[in-house]
């Protein structure tokens, strides 16, 4: 989830929907082109075939991003994930005024949400080791009015 104020103003509050809405802005909002290029920097990989759970080591699995997914982060291999904020206010043409505290917080999800598992006394876990904001900032001319 995702919780967004401004100047001390919450603006967008944490929701439980908030993993609902960025999958589906990505899944109605891409081609199946851009899923398979830079939506892969966010981790994602489509599921297709069979959504069961399932052993992704065998060669019947017909899950292919469940199989990719998985292949990548066996052995608790690290991994850098590069994606947008799925939020109103990071959607707008306008820029934000000089002096203006932006204050963003990431809650994780249920791993209900993204773990895909049978067995229930499973300690799979994700860790986030760091997070960075990437933000370009613009300095308009002093001569415009």
């Amino acid at each position: 989830q995702c919780s967004i104020s401004l100047n001390g103003i919450t603006i967008t509050q944490a929701t439980e929907l908030y993993n609902y809405r960025s999958f589906l802005e990505t899944i109605f909002t891409y081609s199946s082109d851009a899923a398979a290029s830079h939506l892969t920097n966010a981790f994602w990989y489509i599921d297709n075939g069979d959504m069961l759970p399932c052993d992704p080591s065998s060669d019947t699995t017909s899950n292919k991003g469940f199989v990719t997914r998985w292949n990548l982060t066996k052995q608790s291999q690290e991994i850098e994930m590069y994606g947008k904020i799925h939020s109103d206010v990071c959607n707008v043409p306008q820029y934000l005024l000089p002096g203006v505290r932006l204050q963003i917080k990431f809650s994780k999800a249920k791993s209900g949400f993204y773990l895909i598992n049978t067995d229930v006394a499973s300690e799979t876990t994700f860790k986030f080791l760091d997070q960075q904001l990437r933000v370009n900032r613009i300095r308009p001319n002093p001569h415009i009015q």
